[in-house]
């Protein structure tokens, strides 16, 4: 059977590992002093304690913490239950799994044996992080001494046959009278020091869990959700049970994105030239394991804290260090996280970021929670305030600000988040020549607590106040960071911004200021400063704010519609494809987020939006492009983005349509006729795609007058026309010549042609000049007929062979490349004239 090598004991401990410091819950005087000492351990230092002996306090009922007591209670609740060794997941009674942990402890066991360590079930099967023996270590490997075998026989090997876990247990009404009693006050879930009290009740999410497995069961390394500090008390165990923690500070993180790797990446395959690992996100899939036999192959150097909890054993883990648990025997733990204010400000500029990245659900409404405790703590000072103004002299300090200190630095750690990343970022800044403002925007008529519980379709972290809306895509949103990514849906031209909640931005700013004012009367001096005189001054920089920048993009698309990827510069006139930018390692975001050149003639341009490169560098007023480097850290989704059609990935996505293709994408509808033989259909959406190709193909085509139209207000908008009026009735005649048509194996890509004259105006050929367009569609035939479909629309053309091949010589001499600079066109055109 798979064997793990586990720790139990934190004596004599190795390095890289060391034992986390514990301390007894007797040995401090009050709670005050345990409070500070805590907080220098854990804040302060960022390192995990363990306050052992919780068990020994006279609030311990021994009795109402055994399993027996729970089955009594609650034996017929409904859980989730985790085969580890399968992965498959199952619902069972509570008294249903513990007689099955307990069944199947019997056959499992902990035995000491002198034996090299064997990789388990979890980590064959999420990851393969241990790189084979090279043959330099295999020359240093000596046979073992028998003092080295007789010292072996004191580490524990986990031997596992069925290993079974039930997570995020709702906690029972006595566990949690329980906690209530044994755990001081300040560590609370919901207490004094959680700012998840502060949100309304319909908003928090179920935080205090109960974790109940058997030998073999854990939780893989992670970090707590957002940044929040996490704690983890034994309550009961069975045959000396116990838990192995690793605990890795987050400093690390680096090191462990080279080291853990998924099971897909080959140790041969995923090294680098110079024989290092790619650095991937697989360490935030909450997949992966570590082992002692990774610390022994990758010869790692990574401080990793050990503790070996056992019942009455309160594990402190300090906001984001990674940790991962590991049980021996039968062993039921408590959880829980609490929020403060500097867990928030890792949660907003350390952990959503890359949450965002990775497509991972945000869960805890962090945005909102800065709010809502802004709001709570006003109304603790003002009722506090009003108390002592009637005369009520014997009103107890609100533990919120009886440490002024402490109370400071957490209202200036929350004034600067709710100024710099929950309202400043969703400010318009108002732009006359583009037409940005905040004019338009859709307002959502929902109630105060309702506007709070959206969230993007694409990375499903929360949205505060403003966001993105497709009525095209079954009410499809997107935040203002994904869609200033670029990421978007197949209506990338037609989504518009909408607001959640009803009041007003000037409301949300009389909120900072009104905590100021509240502080400064409390304290009676001015102990913090207004720094947002007006909406303008929240984001004083070179680029705007993400509410600006996200407008200018809506604007520049509206204005374009299905040439919104293609970039014209302010001062050359060259046109650049959104495709090509991207490919220079700039992403859309930087186009927008950069203040137009004030030396440009903005009076009769289109969009001042854009400058190239070259121009950029010899131009005085034109703004830095700078040039990001790709993320060098390989993403692993936590949520795969493509299980939703809809979406469509920006510069740092992957595995999915990007949108610098847009709107080049044909989809069809699949079904079964009577024989079960698969038929495609075009429907009204697959239409709409072939539109899209259809403009995709035209693009490359526009000629030079239409270029330079491109670049002006009035001319732009004709360009646009004409590419939509050709394209749309190029889609008419489709609809009329292809009904459904069926799979043919033989035809891996079926393509409809059509001449120029016989879907074009000949106004059209001064813009476009093409023989014709060609769309590929997925495998198919004309259900109506055997011919193909090249066939059957070319038939539609009235040219002869010999006008065609003519007409096509004359396009590849006079049609210019959308990329090319007037340069490189005058060579291309020398070229053909000399051939």
């Amino acid at each position: 059977m798979p064997k793990i090598r586990i720790f139990e004991s934190e004596k004599r401990l190795r390095a890289p590992f060391v034992a986390v410091a514990r301390v007894d819950i007797r040995s401090f005087k009050d709670l005050t002093e345990l409070q500070s000492f805590i907080h220098e351990q854990c804040v302060i230092k960022g390192l995990p304690l363990v306050i052992s002996n919780m068990h020994t306090l006279p609030a311990w009922k021994a009795e109402q913490l055994d399993l027996d007591h729970l089955i009594r209670e609650n034996g017929t609740t409904k859980i989730e239950v985790l085969d580890v060794n399968s992965k498959i997941i199952k619902d069972q009674t509570l008294a249903n799994f513990i007689q099955s942990i307990r069944k199947a402890e019997e056959h499992n066991c902990s035995i000491r044996e002198s034996c090299e360590h064997i990789s388990s079930d979890d980590e064959e099967e999420d990851m393969d992080n241990t790189p084979q023996n090279s043959k330099a270590k295999r020359k240093y490997t000596k046979r073992r001494s028998d003092n080295a075998r007789q010292k072996n026989k004191r580490k524990a090997t986990l031997v596992k046959k069925r290993a079974l876990y039930a997570k995020d247990i709702s906690c029972s009404r006595t566990y949690q009278q329980a906690l209530s009693s044994l755990v001081p006050e300040f560590l609370h879930p919901l207490g004094s020091q959680d700012l998840f009290a502060c949100l309304d009740e319909s908003l928090r999410a179920e935080n205090l869990m109960c974790y109940l497995g058997n030998s073999g069961s854990g939780t893989p390394l992670h970090r707590d959700i957002c940044g929040t500090f996490g704690h983890n008390l034994m309550t009961y165990a069975e045959s000396n049970g116990y838990a192995e923690w690793y605990i890795i500070e987050g400093q690390h993180r680096d090191t462990l994105c080279e080291i853990l790797q998924p099971r897909k990446t080959g140790t041969k395959e995923g090294q680098t030239d110079d024989g290092k690992r790619p650095m991937n996100s697989f360490l935030e899939s909450d997949r992966a394991w570590l082992f002692q036999n990774t610390y022994r192959s990758v010869n790692i150097n990574v401080k990793t804290h050990v503790a070996i909890q056992r019942p009455g054993d309160l594990v402190l883990i300090p906001s984001l260090c990674y940790h991962q648990v590991r049980n021996v025997g039968i062993s039921m733990k408590v959880a829980w996280n609490r929020t403060t204010a500097y867990t928030l400000r890792l949660a907003l500029e350390d952990q959503l970021p890359i949450y965002r990245k990775i497509v991972r659900p945000e869960i805890y409404r962090c945005k909102a929670m800065v709010f809502y405790a802004l709001q709570n703590w006003i109304n603790i000072i003002k009722s506090y305030q009003l108390a002592k103004k009637n005369g009520n002299k014997t009103a107890d300090v609100p533990a919120l600000f009886q440490n002024e200190e402490s109370f400071l630095e957490n209202c200036r750690i929350l004034l600067h988040l709710y100024e710099r990343r929950v309202i400043g970022p969703e400010t318009i800044e108002r732009i006359e020549l583009e037409d940005v403002d905040d004019s338009d925007i859709v307002q959502d008529m929902r109630s105060e607590h309702d506007a709070y519980t959206s969230t993007c379709d694409f990375c499903h972290c929360d949205i505060f106040y403003r966001y993105y809306h497709c009525d095209k895509c079954e009410n499809y949103d997107l935040c203002l960071d994904c869609y200033s990514k670029g990421r978007c849906c197949q209506h990338m031209d037609q989504m518009v911004m909408h607001q959640t909640s009803l009041k007003s931005l000037e409301e949300y700013l009389h909120l900072y200021k009104d905590l100021i004012d509240c502080v400064n009367s409390l304290f009676g001096k001015k102990c913090l400063f207004n720094r947002l005189a007006s909406e303008s001054s929240i984001r004083p920089s070179s680029e705007y704010s993400l509410a600006t920048v996200c407008r200018r993009m809506e604007r520049y698309r509206g204005r374009n519609g299905p040439l919104s990827n293609l970039f014209k510069c302010g001062h050359c006139g060259a046109v650049h494809s959104l495709f090509m930018i991207h490919s220079r390692n700039v992403d859309i975001y930087t186009i927008f987020a950069r203040r137009s050149c004030y030396l440009l003639d903005t009076s009769a341009i289109n969009s001042p939006v854009f400058t190239c490169e070259k121009c950029t560098n010899h131009c005085n007023g034109c703004y830095t492009l700078p040039n990001h480097q790709r993320d060098q850290v390989k993403i692993f989704y936590y949520q795969d983005p493509d299980t939703d059609p809809r979406n469509w990935g920006g510069l740092h996505d992957k595995g999915l349509y990007m949108s610098c293709h847009w709107p080049d994408r044909v989809r069809t509808s699949i079904r079964s006729d009577e024989n079960d033989q698969v038929i495609y259909e075009l429907d009204n959406e697959s239409l709409e795609d072939i539109q899209g190709c259809v403009i995709a193909a035209l693009i490359p085509h526009l000629t030079k007058k239409a270029l330079r139209m491109f670049g002006e207000r009035e001319g732009a908008q004709k360009v646009v026309r004409c590419v939509n009026d050709i394209s749309k009735r190029w889609t008419k005649i489709i609809r009329k010549s292809v009904g459904s048509f069926q799979q043919h194996d033989d035809q891996p890509m079926a393509r409809f042609s059509l001449g120029q004259h016989q879907f074009w105006e000949p106004e059209d050929e001064l813009l476009i000049h093409m023989q014709k367009v060609s769309v590929s569609l997925p495998t198919g035939t004309l259900e109506t007929g055997k011919r193909d479909i090249k066939e059957e629309v070319e038939d539609l053309s009235t040219k002869t062979h010999k006008r065609r091949k003519k007409d096509r010589k004359e396009n590849e001499l006079t049609i210019p490349s959308i990329m090319l600079t007037p340069r490189q066109e005058k060579l291309k055109q020398k070229k053909n004239k000399t051939v």
